[in-house]
């Protein structure tokens, strides 16, 4: 999913849940993030690597499929409590909240709901509809030359903005799960934050994410990469990824 609708699905639930301007800053950050450090030399490094499980691409059987959801879960538990500051701790929020939104937009989920029938798409923690078989669950593969077969690529399966191949109705649907799906996980994520941290949330100071975006523009530029600027509670103007 484009970066601007992430944050479009992120920012006004971090409000919700009395996230301050600061922490909605730093959450965001490492949810862009994600995708950033996928984009070209940068997608070979340590960081890399680490961030491309973020995303609900490249898993082979439905069997993979659930039990990402599994990980991700169990991931949260055991790292939001062990992180040795908010920052970092809200950064991984981020991500985690990254991978929950990009199921619903780099799986199948969202079509084989509605071709049988499904006038608001389930969650994944609710089930699917009558008459769907999870066999039928695919997953995008990225980049496409990585596709074990061509209805699995990603350019054919990704709903990450209206003019994907699935049309804009599949992706405003993808779009509509994604966003109560952030609302169900976040304060399931939150939970695994120490008491400090999470009283901490509130009251943030932002210059500090303002300080970390402006060393990563300019690591972008030094690699050539695609330069995304952001706007505070705007979304990022001219996207380009679409992980």
């Amino acid at each position: 999913m484009e970066l601007n609708y992430h944050e479009a699905l992120t920012r006004p639930i971090l409000a919700a849940h009395g996230f301050g301007l600061g922490a909605q800053a730093v959450v965001i950050a490492g949810n862009w993030a994600t995708d950033i450090w996928t984009l070209g030399p940068l997608a070979s490094t340590a960081q890399g690597r680490a961030v491309s499980r973020f995303h609900f691409l490249n898993l082979s059987t439905p069997e993979e499929i659930a039990a990402q959801w599994i990980w991700l879960e169990a991931h949260a538990a055991q790292t939001l409590a062990q992180l040795p500051s908010t920052y970092i701790a809200l950064r991984e929020l981020g991500q985690m909240l990254h991978c929950v939104q990009d199921f619903y937009a780099h799986t199948n989920w969202v079509e084989l709901n509605l071709a049988a029938g499904a006038t608001t798409v389930p969650l994944w923690e609710e089930g699917p509809v009558a008459g769907v078989s999870l066999d039928g669950l695919l997953s995008a593969y990225y980049p496409d030359r990585a596709a074990p077969r061509r209805e699995v690529e990603h350019h054919r399966l990704h709903k990450d903005h209206p003019w994907c191949a699935a049309g804009p109705k599949t992706f405003d649907a993808a779009l509509d799960a994604a966003h109560r799906a952030t609302e169900l996980w976040l304060p399931r994520f939150v939970r695994h934050m120490p008491t400090p941290m999470r009283a901490q949330v509130s009251r943030l100071p932002r210059f500090m994410y303002e300080s970390f975006v402006l060393a990563s523009v300019g690591w972008i530029d030094r690699l050539g990469l695609p330069r995304w600027i952001g706007g505070g509670p705007a979304p990022w103007s001219n996207p380009t990824s679409s992980l």
